[in-house]
Protein backbone atom coordinates (compact mmCIF):
# COMPACT_ATOMS: atom_id res chain seq x y z
CA UNK A 1 0.00 0.00 0.00
CA UNK A 2 1.24 3.49 -0.85
CA UNK A 3 0.81 5.13 2.56
CA UNK A 4 1.84 8.51 1.21
CA UNK A 5 -1.59 8.72 -0.43
CA UNK A 6 -3.56 8.22 2.77
CA UNK A 7 -5.39 5.04 1.82
CA UNK A 8 -7.86 2.95 3.79
CA UNK A 9 -7.40 -0.75 4.38
CA UNK A 10 -10.57 -2.37 3.10
CA UNK A 11 -9.89 -5.93 4.27
CA UNK A 12 -11.45 -5.39 7.70
CA UNK A 13 -15.24 -5.50 7.90
CA UNK A 14 -15.37 -4.17 11.47
CA UNK A 15 -12.66 -1.52 11.69
CA UNK A 16 -11.56 1.42 9.58
CA UNK A 17 -7.79 1.87 9.32
CA UNK A 18 -6.16 4.85 7.62
CA UNK A 19 -2.40 5.13 7.24
CA UNK A 20 -0.40 7.99 5.86
CA UNK A 21 3.23 9.12 5.84
CA UNK A 22 3.31 12.85 6.50
CA UNK A 23 6.24 15.03 5.46
CA UNK A 24 6.45 16.64 8.89
CA UNK A 25 8.29 15.79 12.14
CA UNK A 26 6.43 13.81 14.77
CA UNK A 27 6.33 16.77 17.17
CA UNK A 28 4.37 18.82 14.66
CA UNK A 29 1.91 16.02 13.87
CA UNK A 30 1.40 15.31 17.59
CA UNK A 31 0.60 18.95 18.22
CA UNK A 32 -1.90 19.00 15.36
CA UNK A 33 -3.87 16.12 16.92
CA UNK A 34 -3.64 17.28 20.56
CA UNK A 35 -3.66 21.10 20.57
CA UNK A 36 -7.14 22.62 20.90
CA UNK A 37 -6.34 25.66 18.80
CA UNK A 38 -4.93 23.59 15.96
CA UNK A 39 -7.66 20.94 16.13
CA UNK A 40 -10.31 23.59 15.56
CA UNK A 41 -8.57 24.53 12.30
CA UNK A 42 -8.69 21.13 10.63
CA UNK A 43 -10.65 18.59 12.71
CA UNK A 44 -13.89 19.43 14.57
CA UNK A 45 -15.13 22.46 16.49
CA UNK A 46 -13.97 21.48 19.98
CA UNK A 47 -14.77 23.73 22.93
CA UNK A 48 -11.85 22.27 24.84
CA UNK A 49 -9.29 19.49 24.52
CA UNK A 50 -6.53 18.22 26.78
CA UNK A 51 -4.39 15.16 26.00
CA UNK A 52 -5.00 13.68 29.45
CA UNK A 53 -6.48 10.28 30.33
CA UNK A 54 -10.03 10.73 31.56
CA UNK A 55 -10.59 14.08 29.84
CA UNK A 56 -14.04 14.27 28.27
CA UNK A 57 -14.94 16.35 25.25
CA UNK A 58 -17.79 16.65 22.78
CA UNK A 59 -18.43 18.27 19.42
CA UNK A 60 -21.26 18.59 16.90
CA UNK A 61 -21.43 16.82 13.57
CA UNK A 62 -23.77 16.44 10.62
CA UNK A 63 -24.88 13.35 8.73
CA UNK A 64 -25.16 12.92 4.98
CA UNK A 65 -28.75 14.20 4.86
CA UNK A 66 -28.35 16.95 7.43
CA UNK A 67 -29.06 15.02 10.63
CA UNK A 68 -27.32 16.58 13.64
CA UNK A 69 -25.24 14.47 16.03
CA UNK A 70 -23.31 15.18 19.22
CA UNK A 71 -20.12 13.16 19.54
CA UNK A 72 -19.16 12.15 23.09
CA UNK A 73 -15.53 11.19 23.72
CA UNK A 74 -13.29 10.30 26.67
CA UNK A 75 -9.52 9.98 26.39
CA UNK A 76 -8.41 6.49 27.43
CA UNK A 77 -4.68 6.43 26.61
CA UNK A 78 -1.93 8.97 25.97
CA UNK A 79 1.69 8.20 25.11
CA UNK A 80 3.28 11.55 24.16
CA UNK A 81 4.46 11.69 20.53
CA UNK A 82 3.34 8.07 20.01
CA UNK A 83 -0.29 7.30 20.78
CA UNK A 84 -3.62 9.00 21.48
CA UNK A 85 -6.80 7.00 22.06
CA UNK A 86 -10.33 7.97 23.00
CA UNK A 87 -13.82 6.53 23.07
CA UNK A 88 -16.33 7.70 20.47
CA UNK A 89 -20.08 7.63 21.07
CA UNK A 90 -23.18 9.53 19.96
CA UNK A 91 -25.59 11.23 22.32
CA UNK A 92 -28.99 9.53 22.18
CA UNK A 93 -27.78 6.55 20.15
CA UNK A 94 -26.52 3.12 21.29
CA UNK A 95 -23.00 1.98 20.52
CA UNK A 96 -19.44 2.36 21.77
CA UNK A 97 -16.33 2.69 19.61
CA UNK A 98 -12.67 3.61 20.04
CA UNK A 99 -10.47 5.89 17.91
CA UNK A 100 -6.68 5.43 18.05
CA UNK A 101 -3.98 7.64 16.55
CA UNK A 102 -0.53 5.99 16.40
CA UNK A 103 2.56 7.95 15.35
CA UNK A 104 5.86 6.46 14.21
CA UNK A 105 8.88 8.69 13.60
CA UNK A 106 10.58 8.11 10.25
CA UNK A 107 13.51 10.51 10.19
CA UNK A 108 11.97 13.94 9.71
CA UNK A 109 8.66 12.40 8.61
CA UNK A 110 5.85 10.74 10.54
CA UNK A 111 3.76 7.66 9.83
CA UNK A 112 0.24 8.15 11.16
CA UNK A 113 -2.09 5.19 11.64
CA UNK A 114 -5.73 5.90 12.49
CA UNK A 115 -7.89 3.00 13.68
CA UNK A 116 -11.60 3.23 14.45
CA UNK A 117 -12.89 0.09 16.19
CA UNK A 118 -16.35 -0.93 17.35
CA UNK A 119 -18.35 0.49 14.45
CA UNK A 120 -20.60 -2.59 14.40
CA UNK A 121 -22.08 -1.53 17.75
CA UNK A 122 -23.86 1.46 16.19
CA UNK A 123 -27.37 1.14 14.65
CA UNK A 124 -26.80 -0.52 11.30
CA UNK A 125 -30.14 0.65 9.90
CA UNK A 126 -28.82 4.24 9.89
CA UNK A 127 -26.65 5.03 6.85
CA UNK A 128 -24.69 7.64 8.83
CA UNK A 129 -23.33 4.80 11.01
CA UNK A 130 -22.41 2.51 8.12
CA UNK A 131 -18.81 1.33 7.76
CA UNK A 132 -18.54 3.03 4.37
CA UNK A 133 -19.60 6.34 5.91
CA UNK A 134 -16.84 6.18 8.51
CA UNK A 135 -14.34 5.03 5.92
CA UNK A 136 -15.08 8.02 3.70
CA UNK A 137 -15.02 10.42 6.61
CA UNK A 138 -11.70 9.30 8.03
CA UNK A 139 -10.10 9.11 4.61
CA UNK A 140 -11.07 12.74 4.05
CA UNK A 141 -9.90 13.83 7.51
CA UNK A 142 -6.58 11.96 7.63
CA UNK A 143 -5.92 11.78 3.90
CA UNK A 144 -6.66 15.41 3.04
CA UNK A 145 -7.69 17.77 5.85
CA UNK A 146 -4.74 17.02 8.17
CA UNK A 147 -2.05 17.05 5.42
CA UNK A 148 -3.48 20.28 3.99
CA UNK A 149 -3.39 21.90 7.43
CA UNK A 150 0.19 20.77 8.09
CA UNK A 151 1.30 21.98 4.67
CA UNK A 152 -0.33 25.37 5.22
CA UNK A 153 1.19 25.87 8.66
CA UNK A 154 4.60 24.94 7.29
CA UNK A 155 4.45 28.13 5.22
CA UNK A 156 3.98 30.33 8.27
CA UNK A 157 6.98 32.28 9.62
CA UNK A 158 8.69 30.88 12.71
CA UNK A 159 11.24 32.49 14.97
CA UNK A 160 13.91 29.98 15.96
CA UNK A 161 16.81 30.53 18.35
CA UNK A 162 19.19 27.97 19.81
CA UNK A 163 22.07 27.59 22.26
CA UNK A 164 24.20 24.86 23.80
CA UNK A 165 24.28 25.01 27.60
CA UNK A 166 27.00 23.18 29.53
CA UNK A 167 24.64 21.73 32.11
CA UNK A 168 22.60 18.48 32.34
CA UNK A 169 19.26 18.54 30.54
CA UNK A 170 17.28 18.26 33.80
CA UNK A 171 18.95 21.41 35.11
CA UNK A 172 18.27 23.38 31.95
CA UNK A 173 14.68 22.17 31.75
CA UNK A 174 14.03 23.17 35.37
CA UNK A 175 15.38 26.66 34.68
CA UNK A 176 12.30 27.35 32.55
CA UNK A 177 9.83 25.54 34.83
CA UNK A 178 10.82 27.21 38.12
CA UNK A 179 10.44 31.01 38.20
CA UNK A 180 12.94 31.24 41.06
CA UNK A 181 15.52 30.36 38.38
CA UNK A 182 13.92 31.97 35.33
CA UNK A 183 13.84 35.37 37.02
CA UNK A 184 17.63 35.30 37.03
CA UNK A 185 17.73 35.68 33.25
CA UNK A 186 14.28 36.60 31.83
CA UNK A 187 11.20 38.07 33.54
CA UNK A 188 11.30 39.55 37.05
CA UNK A 189 8.16 38.05 38.57
CA UNK A 190 5.82 35.08 38.00
CA UNK A 191 2.59 33.91 39.60
CA UNK A 192 3.86 30.32 39.77
CA UNK A 193 5.68 27.38 38.25
CA UNK A 194 4.73 26.08 34.82
CA UNK A 195 2.12 23.31 34.95
CA UNK A 196 -0.07 21.99 32.13
CA UNK A 197 -3.46 23.66 32.13
CA UNK A 198 -2.47 26.21 34.78
CA UNK A 199 -2.38 29.87 33.65
CA UNK A 200 0.47 31.98 34.95
CA UNK A 201 1.40 35.64 34.66
CA UNK A 202 4.91 36.80 33.86
CA UNK A 203 5.95 40.36 34.71
CA UNK A 204 8.78 42.64 33.66
CA UNK A 205 8.38 45.12 36.48
CA UNK A 206 10.96 47.66 35.24
CA UNK A 207 8.89 48.07 32.05
CA UNK A 208 5.49 47.73 33.77
CA UNK A 209 4.69 44.96 31.30
CA UNK A 210 3.07 41.57 31.92
CA UNK A 211 2.01 38.59 29.81
CA UNK A 212 -0.59 35.91 30.40
CA UNK A 213 0.75 32.42 29.73
CA UNK A 214 -1.18 29.20 29.09
CA UNK A 215 0.86 26.01 29.41
CA UNK A 216 -0.24 23.60 26.68
CA UNK A 217 2.26 20.74 26.98
CA UNK A 218 5.14 19.60 29.16
CA UNK A 219 7.30 16.59 28.33
CA UNK A 220 9.85 16.36 31.17
CA UNK A 221 13.39 17.20 30.04
CA UNK A 222 12.23 17.37 26.42
CA UNK A 223 9.68 20.06 25.70
CA UNK A 224 7.58 22.91 27.09
CA UNK A 225 4.87 24.45 24.90
CA UNK A 226 3.04 27.63 25.87
CA UNK A 227 0.73 30.19 24.39
CA UNK A 228 1.43 33.71 25.58
CA UNK A 229 -0.28 37.04 25.09
CA UNK A 230 2.54 38.95 23.47
CA UNK A 231 0.12 40.98 21.29
CA UNK A 232 -1.00 38.89 19.51
CA UNK A 233 -1.18 35.51 21.22
CA UNK A 234 1.51 33.22 19.80
CA UNK A 235 2.89 29.79 20.58
CA UNK A 236 6.36 29.23 22.02
CA UNK A 237 8.00 25.81 22.12
CA UNK A 238 11.08 25.20 24.26
CA UNK A 239 12.86 22.03 23.14
CA UNK A 240 15.65 20.34 25.09
CA UNK A 241 18.08 17.73 23.81
CA UNK A 242 20.81 16.13 25.89
CA UNK A 243 24.02 16.12 23.83
CA UNK A 244 26.02 14.50 26.64
CA UNK A 245 25.41 13.96 30.35
CA UNK A 246 26.60 17.52 30.97
CA UNK A 247 25.55 19.47 27.88
CA UNK A 248 22.12 20.41 26.57
CA UNK A 249 20.96 21.92 23.30
CA UNK A 250 18.03 24.32 23.71
CA UNK A 251 15.85 25.41 20.79
CA UNK A 252 13.15 28.06 21.17
CA UNK A 253 10.49 28.28 18.43
CA UNK A 254 7.90 31.04 18.31
CA UNK A 255 5.07 30.97 15.76
CA UNK A 256 1.44 31.85 15.14
CA UNK A 257 1.95 35.48 14.12
CA UNK A 258 -1.06 37.13 12.48
CA UNK A 259 0.65 40.32 11.35
CA UNK A 260 1.45 41.04 7.72
CA UNK A 261 3.91 43.18 5.79
CA UNK A 262 6.18 45.48 7.78
CA UNK A 263 4.40 44.62 11.05
CA UNK A 264 5.23 40.93 10.57
CA UNK A 265 8.87 41.72 9.76
CA UNK A 266 9.14 43.84 12.89
CA UNK A 267 7.54 41.11 15.06
CA UNK A 268 9.97 38.50 13.72
CA UNK A 269 12.89 40.85 14.33
CA UNK A 270 11.80 41.74 17.87
CA UNK A 271 11.10 38.18 18.97
CA UNK A 272 14.29 36.80 17.43
CA UNK A 273 16.31 39.37 19.36
CA UNK A 274 14.30 38.79 22.51
CA UNK A 275 14.68 35.03 22.64
CA UNK A 276 18.36 35.27 21.71
CA UNK A 277 18.81 37.52 24.74
CA UNK A 278 16.97 34.99 26.91
CA UNK A 279 19.30 32.18 25.84
CA UNK A 280 22.38 34.35 26.38
CA UNK A 281 21.20 35.14 29.90
CA UNK A 282 20.39 31.48 30.56
CA UNK A 283 23.89 30.41 29.55
CA UNK A 284 25.56 33.04 31.74
CA UNK A 285 23.49 32.14 34.80
CA UNK A 286 23.63 28.33 34.58
CA UNK A 287 27.25 28.02 33.50
CA UNK A 288 28.85 30.86 35.48
CA UNK A 289 26.30 32.00 38.05
CA UNK A 290 26.33 35.51 36.59
CA UNK A 291 23.13 37.55 36.39
CA UNK A 292 23.82 39.78 33.39
CA UNK A 293 20.58 41.82 33.53
CA UNK A 294 20.34 41.56 29.76
CA UNK A 295 16.57 42.02 29.59
CA UNK A 296 16.65 44.90 32.07
CA UNK A 297 19.41 46.71 30.16
CA UNK A 298 18.06 46.10 26.65
CA UNK A 299 15.80 49.17 26.73
CA UNK A 300 17.16 51.44 29.53
CA UNK A 301 15.15 54.46 28.38
CA UNK A 302 11.90 52.50 28.77
CA UNK A 303 12.26 51.82 32.50
CA UNK A 304 9.39 53.00 34.64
Amino acid sequence: MNTSLGQVKENDDANVVVERVLNHPVEKVWKAITNKTQLKQWYFDLDDFKPEVGFRFSFPGQGHKGAQYTHLCTITEVVPLQKLQYSWQYEGHPGYSVVTFELTEIGNKTKLKLTHQGLETFPQDNADFAWKSFRGGWNEIIGKMLPDFLAETAKLPTVECQMMIRKPVATVFQAFIDPAITTKFWFTKSSGKLEVGKPVTWEWEMYQVSSEVQVKEIVPNQKISIEWDNTPVTTVDFEFKALTDDTTYVVIKNYGFNQTGDDLIQAIKDNTGGFTTVLDGLKAWLEFGIELNLVRDKFPNAHA
